[in-house]
């Protein structure tokens, strides 16, 4: 009686293995995997160019934020990428951040003037800060998380404002020895001039 018990659970707990097993592979062939939208948003740097030269010290940065290919626009319940900020690094410091707030369906132009610059060479950089979003695709869960964007670095030289030409003055410094020479010669030929006329007449008067 018991050998016959013992029997017909076994065979209970194998029916009940192999349902188990095969709901447990159909669920997990049901449940798809997640889609993560992590590419960040593409930064291009118009103005300054790189390794360009300027003779002033207030020069227009131009900035244009583009989206990557398979971003997010509408997706899940809350799911959407978006641009939330941009800032610059200019020498090595930080600006302060520009709030956006863009989903990027077209692009994002930004232009500001860089100012005060003092003369030498000059590095600058931009970044850009975005939301990624990972989304389950059964719809079991989303969450966001953030992603960074940053420009190749750019180099740029301000040699101050341009001088004008120099300009001749008059001179006070003495006359050269030449010149001294000049004169002398020509107040003697003068003075025999007028000494030889003086004579001449007195002797005709005579």
């Amino acid at each position: 009686m018991k050998s016959n018990v013992l029997a017909l659970t076994l065979i209970l707990v194998l029916v009940l293995s192999v349902l188990t097993g095969k709901w447990f592979v159909n669920l997990t062939e049901a449940i798809q995997p997640e889609i993560e939208y992590k590419t960040p948003p593409i930064i291009t740097i118009h103005s300054p160019e790189n390794n360009t030269t300027f003779a002033v010290n207030t020069i227009l940065l131009s900035v244009t934020v583009t989206k990557p290919e398979g971003w997010l626009i509408h997706g899940g319940y809350a799911a959407q990428q978006i641009l939330k900020s941009v800032n610059y690094q200019l020498d090595g410091k930080f600006s302060e951040n520009i709030p956006v707030n863009s989903t990027l369906e077209l692009p994002f132009d930004c232009s500001l003037n860089l100012e005060d610059l003092t003369v030498g060479v000059h590095s600058l950089k931009v970044f850009a800060y975005a939301s990624g979003w990972v989304i389950q695709m059964n719809g079991f869960y989303e969450y966001e998380v953030p992603i960074n964007s940053s420009s190749e670095m750019i180099y740029f030289a301000v040699i101050g404002e341009s001088s004008p030409e120099p300009t001749s003055t008059p001179s006070n410094e003495p006359q050269s020895s030449d010149q001294q020479a000049i004169f002398g010669v020509a107040v003697t030929v003068i003075v025999v001039a007028a000494g030889l006329g003086l004579l001449i007449y007195l002797i005709k008067r005579k």
